[in-house]
This record gives C-alpha cells, sequence and structure tokens, in this order.
C-alpha cells in the first residue's frame, strides 16, 4: 500500500497489511462466541414475548417485524461467519443456523395463528415450537462455551 501524507511517501508491505487483515479477522472470531450466544437468549426472549402477546389478545401485524427484526441480524451474523470460516465452519455454527430456522417457522406460526386469534389457546398451541427453540439456544449455548 500507498499513501501520500504531509509531503512523504508511506509505504506499507504487503506482509504489514496481511498482518493487519488477520488482526481484523482474528477480532471477528474473538466476538463470536459471545455474540452467537447473546443472539440466542435475544431469539428465545422475543419467541416468549410473542407467546405471552398471542396469548393477551394482542398480536398485530404491526408486532411481527418486531420478532423478525433480530432473526434477520443473527441471520447476517450466521451469514459473515459461513463466509468468513470458508470450508471449515465452526462447530457452532450449525446449531445456530438450526435455532434460526426454528425460531422463523414459530414466527410464521405466530403470524397465521394472528389471523385465527386463539387467545389464551394459544399459550398450550406454542409450547411444543417454543421449547424447541428452547432446545436449540441451550445447543447453541453449549457449542460456544468455554472449554
Amino acid at each position: 500500500m500507498v499513501g501520500v501524507r504531509a509531503g512523504r511517501v508511506k509505504v506499507v508491505s504487503g506482509f504489514a497489511a496481511i498482518v493487519v487483515a488477520a488482526l481484523v479477522a482474528g477480532c471477528f472470531w474473538r466476538s463470536y462466541p459471545e455474540r452467537v450466544a447473546t443472539h440466542a437468549d435475544v431469539l428465545v426472549s422475543m419467541a416468549h414475548k410473542g407467546v405471552d402477546l398471542m396469548a393477551a389478545d394482542r398480536f398485530t401485524a404491526r408486532t411481527l417485524p418486531e420478532l423478525i427484526y433480530p432473526l434477520e441480524r443473527a441471520e447476517a451474523l450466521a451469514a459473515e461467519a459461513r463466509q468468513r470460516s470458508g470450508a471449515e465452519p465452526p462447530p457452532s455454527l450449525a446449531p445456530f443456523e438450526d435455532l434460526l430456522a426454528r425460531y422463523r417457522t414459530f414466527c410464521d406460526v405466530l403470524d397465521g395463528m394472528r389471523r385465527e386469534r386463539p387467545g389464551a389457546d394459544a399459550r398450550v398451541l406454542l409450547q411444543p415450537a417454543l421449547g424447541r427453540i428452547e432446545q436449540s439456544a441451550a445447543a447453541v449455548r453449549a457449542a460456544v462455551a468455554p472449554g
């Protein structure tokens, strides 16, 4: 890399550029476990919120984007991890992507139930799907746990 600053030419060797790139990539992987665990916790919390709103008959079409936004952020992290890892994705990525798929299905079910307005029965009807999300989140946390 070559740059001009105050009349001086600055040259950064190819090796230095590689080191900088490696450090930047290392920052991603250093924070990855905590970020994945946080996304898992947020998705579980949002799923519970969706159930509560559905049971209280307060789930509306405007509620859905609030539940989908954390999913989109988590999907972006998963896509970046897959892209950065190449052929060797981290072992935690598969359970994380499973959680994302289950949460997306859950949101689709909530949206469908919104039209049927099941009320208090929603808590009972959604319990199996909510349990699957909680199991997936536990698998993600276990996969990124130290040691």
